[in-house]
């Protein structure tokens, strides 16, 4: 097996690249996601921006109530078991590296900022994981698609003021 990487678009954010950093440096920031699918005027916002994937959202909200957050892990346990990544590696402002623990094969994921100007930034986020190649014809889709969904995600954080 051997590590397969799946790069997302690159996303400009309209933000500064050190208020987003401080924002994803510490994973417990994250807890608002949950928050924000028990706000009904949030979810119907998001609803409205994921226009056709509006369905997907009901899923996506089950989802993210089985996460919990620390400033260094982010958990979901799901049916298979609990799986964490923790951040391995910090190189402020352009650069967050998180590591599974507990998951079913080595993964990996980069979360990569890039400045342009004062408040703009580029975005990118690569998923690793050591697929076979039989596993990776299976879910290869669905690892590029996480690792757009992410990069949206971030995004969406991002440029929140």
């Amino acid at each position: 097996m051997s590590l397969t990487k799946y790069e997302s678009e690159v996303r400009t954010v309209a933000n500064n690249v050190n208020i987003a950093y401080e924002r994803f440096a510490d994973l417990r920031n994250f807890e608002a996601i949950k928050q924000a699918f028990d706000n009904p005027a949030l979810l119907e916002k998001m609803k409205e921006a994921a226009g056709k994937d509006a369905d997907k959202l009901e899923g996506l909200k089950e989802q993210v109530k089985n996460l919990s957050f620390t400033e260094d892990t982010i958990t979901i346990a799901t049916q298979m078991g609990e799986f964490t990544l923790r951040i391995v590696e910090r190189e402020a402002p352009k650069l967050i590296k998180l590591e599974g623990v507990g998951t079913p094969m080595a993964t990996n994921l980069w979360i990569q900022m890039l400045p342009t100007a004062d408040y703009e930034f580029k975005l990118k986020v690569t998923l690793g994981a050591e697929l076979n190649f039989f596993i990776k014809q299976m879910v290869g889709k669905y690892m590029q698609q996480g690792a757009d969904g992410i990069a949206n995600m971030l995004a969406m954080v991002a440029s929140a003021r």
